[in-house]
């Protein structure tokens, strides 16, 4: 799905998050349905080239229009 989507950077510092360069990662599973049941999103890996960089910045970006306004909750995130 293009509504919930996760992004990276390593050039953000303050103010509008359009200042900084964004990169989409990927996210492997989507729960299906517009319930309230939670899905693990399995292991998602971010890009070689934030690795070891000392800003790295993660954005979660959801959209939705009055036809598809269903909510994005995120419990237990873990960065390792």
């Amino acid at each position: 799905t293009t509504n919930h989507t996760l992004w990276v950077t390593t050039n953000y510092s303050s103010g509008a998050p359009s200042t900084a360069t964004w990169t989409q990662v990927p996210i492997t599973t989507y729960p299906t349905g517009s319930d309230w049941t939670f899905v693990s999103s399995g292991n998602i890996s971010l890009p070689t080239a934030v690795m070891g960089q000392s800003n790295v910045r993660l954005a979660f970006k959801y959209l939705c229009s009055d036809s598809e306004s269903a909510t994005w909750e995120i419990k237990e995130l873990v960065v390792q």
